[in-house]
This record gives structure tokens, sequence and C-alpha cells, in this order.
């Protein structure tokens, strides 16, 4: 009951959110948190906007093969396509069985069209159409999704495969942040610095060579 309205704060103050985290850490860090939450925050939307193609599509597909198959409320289902492209395997099944069953009420050859096709799409969709719009999305590579959908089924099962995309971009961002920290981001930093040291002692030794030059033509001058 609480997850709605916890996400309706999280959408609505975000910013705010945001901030208040941000300033828990240490003023030389807060910079490179604050980009860090930026990232997350336009991968996992990238994330929803892919979902919701992704829903989309399967909505229109399902309507347009039951249809064709010759399938009653076809519209309906494909209206149940969109909650069930939200649960992976699972969400497959239950969007078919009622398809399938009423196909069959029709005409018993008509369940088989229906089982087919449901089969068919099912698989391009997993290992074709959602690998490549949720990869172009979030910029990760379709193998990569897969491998996470294959991990996330097989550490937390249906649970791990709903959030298994969203893990890996979070993880995605985390890594190109986060690794070799405190050397590859501050070698521009180190680069300044040895300019600076360079320059401090070209400006020392032009000092030195004109503070040479004038104590011999004062020593001429005297004598």
């Amino acid at each position: 009951i609480i997850v709605p309205f916890l996400s309706f704060y999280f959408l609505k103050d975000w910013r705010e959110l945001r901030n208040i985290f941000v300033d828990l850490f240490n003023y030389e860090d807060q910079e490179r948190v604050h980009h860090m939450l930026d990232e997350i925050g336009t991968t996992l939307s990238a994330y929803v906007n892919g979902l919701g193609k992704l829903c989309l599509l399967s909505a229109f597909c399902i309507s347009v093969g039951l249809a064709a198959i010759g399938v009653d409320y076809a519209l309906v289902f494909g209206f149940v396509a969109i909650f069930a492209e939200l649960i992976p395997v699972v969400g497959s099944l239950l969007g078919a069985v009622p398809a399938v069953f009423v196909a069959y009420g029709q005409e018993p050859t008509m369940a088989y069209y229906a089982a087919a096709f449901y089969l068919i799409y099912y698989q391009i969709d997993a290992n074709l159409i959602m690998p490549r719009l949720m990869g172009s999305k979030i910029n990760i590579h379709p193998v990569v999704l897969i491998i996470s959908l294959l991990i996330g089924a097989k550490l937390f099962g249906i649970i791990g495969m709903v959030f298994a995309v969203p893990v890996a971009a979070v993880y995605k961002v985390l890594y190109k942040e986060l690794w070799h920290v405190g050397t590859c981001p501050d070698a521009p930093k180190a680069e300044v610095e040895n300019k600076e040291d360079q320059t401090k002692e070209n400006e020392n030794k032009e000092g030195a060579t004109l503070k040479s030059i004038v104590d011999k033509q004062f020593k001429l001058h005297k004598n």
C-alpha cells in the first residue's frame, strides 16, 4: 500500500531528495555524487521510456495477430499484453492462456494457431526486440542484458528478472563513475598541477637570470 505513495513523492520531490542525499557527503565528493545521481536518474528514465514503448509494441502486435487469426476480443488481449510485458516469463504465460481458451471456445483449431502465435511472438520479443530496444535506450549491449536476465532469474527467480535490467543499468553507471576512482578522474588535475609547477619553475629561473644580469650591470657600473 505504501509503495505508490513513496513512488509519488520520489517523482514529485526528486531534486530535493537528491540534494539532501548529496549533502550527506564531504564537500569534495558532492560534485561527483551529484553527477552520479543525475546519470542514474537519466538511465532509469530511459529504461522506463523503453519499457513503455515495449509494452505498446506488444499490445499492438498481439491485437493485430489475434485479430488476423480471428480470435474474439483481440483488443482486450492486447491491453492485457501491456501488463504481461512487465513480468518476464510468467507474464507471457498469463497473457496467452486466456486468449487460447477463448480461441478454443470458438474453434479448437484456432486455439492451436493462437498458442503458436504467442509462442513465436514472445520468443522474438525476449531474444530480439527487448534486448535491442532496451539496450539502445540505456546504452547496454543486448548480450549483457540477456546475461543480466539469466543471472537475475538464477539468483532471485521472477523478481530477479523484473529488476535485472534496471540494476544492470545502475551498475553500469556506478562502474563508469567509480572505477579507478582517485586516479583516472584526477588525472586532468594532476596534469594541471604539473603544468603549474613547471610554469613556476620557469618563472623562478627567469627571475634568477634577470637578477644575475642586474647584479652584473650594477657591478660594472660601480667599477
